[in-house]
This record gives structure tokens, C-alpha cells and sequence, in this order.
């Protein structure tokens, strides 16, 4: 299975349950650095404007999601992400 398909898996089952407040506490905290070397695709939703933002470790991840039709201007790697 591709790491995309791994992605949207896991993202359909926090989609179906509240996202579990440690697990979000752990991504919050995660440096990008580890992000970048063990990280999995991540997908926010956006309320206004309705829009998905996905934050991925790898340009190659940006890329998979490319070629199923995400926008590249809504995804950022890691390297790309600000360090405040």
C-alpha cells in the first residue's frame, strides 16, 4: 500500500471519530525536522474559505498528492513550513 493510500486510510478513520486530543498534542509538537524523516501526510480542513491544506514530509509525498488532483499551492513540505 502507498503512503497516500496509508494517508487517506488513516485520515478516513479520524473523519469518522473526534481526533484523540493526545494524538493531536503529539503532531503540535512534533519538530519539523522529525516531521520531515518519520512524518505521514497531513490533511487540515479549513473552514473559511472551505478548503483542505495537506502538510507533508517530503516533496515526493507533494507530488503523490499532485497526481491525484491536490492543488501544490495547498501543500507544504516540511522544508517549506515556517520554523516559529
Amino acid at each position: 500500500m502507498s503512503d497516500l493510500a496509508l494517508a487517506k486510510a488513516a485520515l478516513s478513520r479520524l473523519r469518522a471519530a473526534p481526533a484523540d486530543p493526545a494524538t493531536v498534542a503529539r503532531l503540535l509538537e512534533m519538530p519539523l525536522d522529525v516531521f520531515a524523516r518519520e512524518g505521514q501526510p497531513i490533511e487540515l480542513r479549513v473552514a473559511r474559505p472551505d478548503v483542505t491544506l495537506w502538510m507533508v514530509p517530503k516533496d515526493q509525498d507533494g507530488d503523490r498528492l499532485m497526481a491525484e488532483g491536490a492543488s501544490r499551492g495547498r501543500t507544504w513540505t516540511a522544508g517549506e513550513l515556517p520554523w516559529w
